[in-house]
């Protein structure tokens, strides 16, 4: 098994890129080819696809929403009532 050895790795662990040379004429041709395929087998989204995507996507946004606020406030209830409880406790 080959190991690849990071060379000039920043705080951001980026490192240098393997080639900075331009595409051949052959990688240039095999994108198209890879362009062309991946539309074939699954073509651009039409208007309404998006727009009922769009519409899901803000149902789902709001029922995460939701659940985040219901996780929250029983998180603070349940602090809540420890502290009281803890106060309660201190006062007796």
């Amino acid at each position: 098994m080959s190991s690849i050895t990071l060379t000039n790795v920043n705080k951001y662990a980026t490192c240098d890129p393997i080639s900075v040379a331009h595409p051949t004429q052959m990688e240039l041709q095999q994108s198209k080819l890879l362009v062309n395929f991946i539309e074939l087998k699954d073509p651009p989204s039409t208007l309404e696809e998006d727009k009922l995507k769009e519409k899901i996507l803000e149902r789902l946004r709001a029922m995460v929403q939701e659940w985040v606020r219901a996780v929250g406030v029983k998180k603070v209830s349940i602090y809540l009532v420890c502290c009281f409880e803890c106060f309660i406790d201190s006062k007796n």
